[in-house]
């Protein structure tokens, strides 16, 4: 299928195609695997909060050991910058080409050439298991009716409201994990700095013994959250260029197309939200999510 002859199905044929086994299946391949990518992030901010809590203590105990536990916190960001970094890439690269195989089937878009990193068919049956198992599975994980669709929209329209939420999510996501880095940084350097007040250190102890060890920690979650804040500008700026032609009901054909390899891109290149983020969200956006569908799916239809 060539891309400028790409014709959507109607809004009632994807919301029928998107709770297909077929469809499923790469749904609930793509959520085990950003788990697995999940893991080794969750290694890593461990690592890195055992030594923000215990550096301190260590330090007001001891503090000669601002050399050692400066040593340990920049050996533990080398590998995390390093091994769990790449292992986390590498599974979340595949996660996001495994959604991308349940937007194109249920958009029945034309194949992509240039996504990398996609599981074979067998890793994904391996992943998720025997097709009866497919459903419970789904309901379990709550991944049914995924996309909230009207079926009375054109194809065209719902396939930009699907791709215009899903970024819109994504962006809330983000917004509320660069929140929780920034509060964590804040708190925990007002904590660092009241105990070192409480127990009288001086300056001189105070950065030796109790910055400096804790500097590549402090650094590494900064970085996190400029990931954060950028990724949620990026979505940002893509949720308001579909709402604006989905208003103006100038979306074409094309238009899909290039949205959804931009989406390809960002999830790819998305940093992982923790699953505590997730799971504390996921309730109050889906519900957000229906009702920015209805408003845009009416606003389509100039209700």
């Amino acid at each position: 299928m060539a891309q400028n002859t790409y014709s959507p199905p109607t809004g009632k044929e994807i919301a029928k195609r998107q709770d297909e086994i077929d469809s499923l299946r790469p749904l609930l391949a793509q959520r085990k695997l950003y788990s697995r990518a999940k893991y080794w992030l969750s290694l890593r901010l461990m690592g890195m909060g055992g030594i923000a809590f215990l550096a301190p203590i260590i330090a007001f105990i001891w503090p000669q050991s601002a050399v050692i536990v400066g040593a340990v916190s920049g050996a533990w960001i080398f590998l995390g910058r390093t091994v769990f970094s790449t292992l986390e890439k590498g599974l979340s690269a595949k996660a996001a080409a495994v959604q991308e195989m349940f937007d194109v089937r249920v958009f029945k878009m034309p194949h992509f050439a240039d996504r990398t990193s996609v599981p074979t068919l067998e890793e994904i049956a391996v992943l998720t298991g025997a097709d009866n198992t497919i459903d419970k599975q789904a309901k379990d994980e709550k991944l049914l009716a995924w996309y909230a669709v009207n079926p009375s929209d054109s194809g065209t329209t719902t396939v930009a409201i699907c791709q215009r939420i899903n970024t819109s999510y994504s962006k809330s996501l983000l917004n509320t994990t660069s929140k929780v880095w920034l509060g964590l940084i804040i708190f925990w350097s007002l904590t660092l700095v009241s105990i070192s007040i409480y127990l009288q250190l001086s300056l001189n102890t105070f950065i030796l013994a109790v910055m400096l060890p804790l500097l590549p920690a402090f650094l590494d979650e900064w970085e996190f959250r400029k990931g954060f804040k950028k990724a949620e500008n990026q979505r940002d700026s893509m949720t308001q260029e579909i709402e604006s032609k989905i208003n103006s009901n100038s979306v074409n054909s094309s238009d899909l197309l290039v949205w959804q390899s931009r989406m390809y891109d960002l999830r790819r290149d998305m940093p992982l939200v923790p699953d505590k983020v997730y799971g504390f969200m996921r309730n109050i956006n889906e519900k957000a999510m229906k009702v920015a569908a209805r408003q845009l799916s009416d606003k389509s239809r100039g209700n």
